[in-house]
Order: structure tokens, then sequence, then C-alpha cells
């Protein structure tokens, strides 16, 4: 019995990522019981052996889109005026046409932790300075404060979900 995707690690599906995850184990189930490194199933050991890996080969590939979605979830069921701030600064980005490598993180092409990171923080400031944008000048001294409190609230959305990635 092999267990992949969604059933072996769930997260939103908001983003449609257990499929991805799934098809990003079966590549790595693939390579573990390749012939070259498991040429007899019956050898009970070597196929356990290889199996032990099996966690933390699929992490790249999944932490990644864990990551995105619940932060993505947590972003677009925006339930206070902070979130909606990132919101639009979200939508800002992607008018900007700054799509392609969020695809590919949502896609399971980009496996680097790194590149979600800039990413989101890219569009957290992008936020700030939306916000910064649309304000009065009279009101800068409230929306500074807006833009500590906003900043706030995307560290609390990504950094729970990266430091749970990162150790479990």
């Amino acid at each position: 019995l092999v267990i992949l995707g969604d059933a072996l690690n769930m997260r939103h599906p908001l983003t449609g990522g257990g499929m991805t995850v799934a098809f990003n184990d079966v590549l790595v189930f693939r390579d573990l019981l390749s012939p070259e490194k498991v040429p007899d199933f019956a050898d009970t050991d070597r196929v356990l052996k290889q199996l032990k890996s099996f966690h933390w080969k699929r992490k790249n590939g999944s932490s990644v889109i864990n990551i995105l979605a619940m932060a993505l979830y947590a972003l677009f069921s925006a339930n206070d005026e902070n979130l909606r701030v990132l919101q639009r600064g979200c939508f800002h980005y992607f008018d900007m046409g700054m799509y392609s490598e969020p695809m590919g993180l949502l896609g399971g092409l980009i496996k680097k932790p790194f590149v979600l990171f800039y990413h989101f923080f890219t569009v957290a400031f992008l936020s700030l300075w939306v916000l910064l944008r649309e304000a009065p000048l009279y009101q800068l001294p409230w929306s500074l404060i807006r833009c500590v409190m906003v900043f706030w609230t995307a560290c609390v959305v990504i950094f729970p979900y990266m430091l749970i990635e990162a150790f479990c």
C-alpha cells in the first residue's frame, strides 16, 4: 500500500496542489524503486531502505506547495483589513505581469522555498507601497503605522507555515 499526495499530507484545496504533489510523489517513488536501486522487490531490506528516505525526498516538492496553499488561503479568505491590503498588493503584483515564477511554484516546477519567500515578501512590500500611495498625505503617520501592522500580518501568515514545513 502506498499513500501519496493529499492522502499522505493534506493541504488546502485552493491551489489544487494535492494532485501536483501526488505526481511528484510518483516520480520520487519511481526514482527510489528504480531497477538500478532495487533490482528485486523480494529484497525487502533494500526496498525498506529506499522507502525510508521517501519523506525527505518528497519534502522539496510538497513543502512549497503546502506553504503556498495555506498562505493564499489566509490571504484570500481575508477577514481583516491588513489581509485585504495584502490581497490588493497580490492583485497589483499579478497586474504587473509578475506571475511566471508564482505559477511555477503552484505547478510544482519550482521547488525552492526561497523563491516562495522572495515572491511573498515582494507582494508584501508592494502592498505597503500601494497602501502609502493611496493614502492622503495628511494621513502619512497613520499610514506608516498601518504599514507596520500589515507587514506584521504578512509575517504571521507565512512564518508559521515555513517553520512547520521546515521541521516536520
